[in-house]
Formats: structure tokens, sequence, C-alpha cells
């Protein structure tokens, strides 16, 4: 989960493997996951999850943020952002299979959720926690950023981030500060459990070379935030996708992450009994001669 300034250093191997996982997922299933999620939407008093862009504003989407239950610290850190963002968007909605316990690990620990990308081979990017629900990372290139949630809930989370960029030619920097709202909805339908999530984004241009131009190619900055907060949901879905696929490959690969905690690995590995005990192992693909 990047700062928004850039990408998150696994965007290529994200998008290669978003088609394989789109591949296992079974369509029927989805779909009518799809419907029993908008009819959640409609009884629960919510605005709706898969709402265009189009059809919100940022002041509509501001009162999804439960400010009333907010620190006065984390108020202050997001409201500016909020009240005054340089690109506002709404994602498309995503719907996909996996259980609540190991969809809230993967998106609590992206600590976690790196080094499994990393064992799969598909990630160069590097991630610490330095603090307590407060993550910083870079993708040893051009780009770093920090993050902390400042709002957590099954069903809603508020993330704030910071991002830089540091290009290698013509000095080209920018900062930004953003505001990710991620709301999530858990739906049962014939016997599986599917996720519905959706991410609302305000990104504010700081500081930098590039924050002028950010303003004024306005509509170019817009799209990089789109894909950004695209890759956003990717990091987390794609890994709860392959999860549910191969239990048993995710499994080992939490017990041999050695920058994760024994206390996140116990959990995962209670999170992921359920799919271990009702999927078999895998057998290796084979080699091509």
């Amino acid at each position: 989960m990047p700062g928004l300034a850039s990408s998150a250093g696994c965007r290529r191997p994200l998008r290669t493997i978003l088609l394989s996982a789109l591949l296992v997922a079974a369509r029927t299933d989805l779909e009518a996951a799809e419907r029993s999620a908008s009819a959640h939407d409609k009884t629960s008093g919510r605005s709706a999850i898969g709402a265009s862009a189009a059809t919100v504003t940022p002041e509509e989407a501001r009162g999804l943020i439960p400010w009333n239950e907010l620190s006065q610290a984390s108020r202050s850190l997001i409201e500016d952002v909020v009240n005054n963002p340089t690109v506002f968007h709404r994602s498309q909605s995503e719907v996909f299979e996996c259980t609540p316990d190991v969809y809230l690990l993967l998106l609590h620990q992206p600590v976690l959720t790196m080094e499994l990308w990393k064992s799969l081979g598909l990630c160069g990017a590097n991630l610490e926690e330095v603090a307590p629900d407060h993550f910083r990372g870079s993708d040893a290139r051009a780009c770093k950023g920090s993050w902390q949630f400042v709002y957590k809930s099954p069903e809603l989370h508020v993330i704030y981030c910071e991002g830089e960029y540091r290009g290698p030619l013509l000095a080209t920097t920018l900062e930004t500060r953003s505001v990710l709202v991620l709301r999530t909805v858990f739906i049962e339908e014939r016997g599986k459990t599917y996720v519905k999530h959706q991410i609302d984004g305000y990104v504010r241009a700081e500081a930098g070379t590039l924050k002028t131009a950010a303003r004024v190619l306005r509509p170019v900055f817009q799209r990089s935030v789109e894909a950004t907060m695209q890759e956003v949901l990717w990091f987390v879905s794609l890994m709860c996708r392959y999860s549910v696929y191969d239990p048993h490959t995710i499994a080992q690969a939490t017990a041999h992450a050695d920058r994760v905690s024994d206390s996140v690995k116990t959990s995962m590995q209670s999170a992921l009994h359920p799919l271990l005990a009702a999927s078999p192992p895998r057998r290796p693909e084979p080699t091509a001669p």
C-alpha cells in the first residue's frame, strides 16, 4: 500500500497475477455475491459500495468518514487533505472470495502481505512497521511513502498516507499527502464467503518541482492516482485470492517469513486453518522439458 506518490513497486507482476486469479474465480458465484452485496448496501442505509466516482462528490464522500470517532490528532492529520484535495477519486468496487479473518489480517499486516508477495517472486519493494498501525516503505528506486491507520473497523478503514517521488532525471520531485477511505462488506453466498471493497481517495500535491504540473496537468495526475489506488486494492485482494486458491503454499510462506513476528504468523496460520482443511495440497506444476 503505497503513499500515493507513485506505484507500489509491484505493478507489472500484480497485473500478470490478476489475470490468473480471475481465471480461478467462479464467475457465477461472483455474480451472485455481487447481487447479495447490492442488496446489503440498500438495506444497510449506507452509501452503496459500487457507486462510481461520477455519481459522488468529494463533499458527499466526506460524510462516510466517522469524524466523531477520530481523535483530535487524527482529525487534524486528515482534515486539510479531505477538504482541499488536488484530486479525488472513487475506485471501482471489487468482489472476490476470501474469509474475513484472512482479508483483515492481510490488510492490517502489510509487512506480512509484502513478504508473501516476495515469497512468490512477485515484488521487490521494501516495507517495515515503524509503530503500531504505522508503516513505511519504498520501491528501491525513486519512490517512498508511509501510512497509518487512523480508524479501523471490519467494514471501514481510514488511512493517512505521505508519499515522495525523487526522479533520477531533471531533479523531478513530488510530495503528496493522501487519505484513503476503504469500505468493505462480507457476503455469504452458496456456502462461500466473499469480500466486496472500494476506496475513496483524497490526494493533495504538497511540494516539489512536479507540484505545479500536478495541478496544471490534472488529468494526467488523476490517471496516475487512479492507477495507484487500483494497485492498493490489488495488493490485498490478489493475495486473498491466492490464499483461497492455494492456502498450503501461503501457510508455508508465512512460516518462513523472517520479517514477520511470531504472533502475526500464529494469527495467519489460525486464519488459514478453515481454508487448509477444505483444500488438499496442490501438486507442483510440471516443468517444461
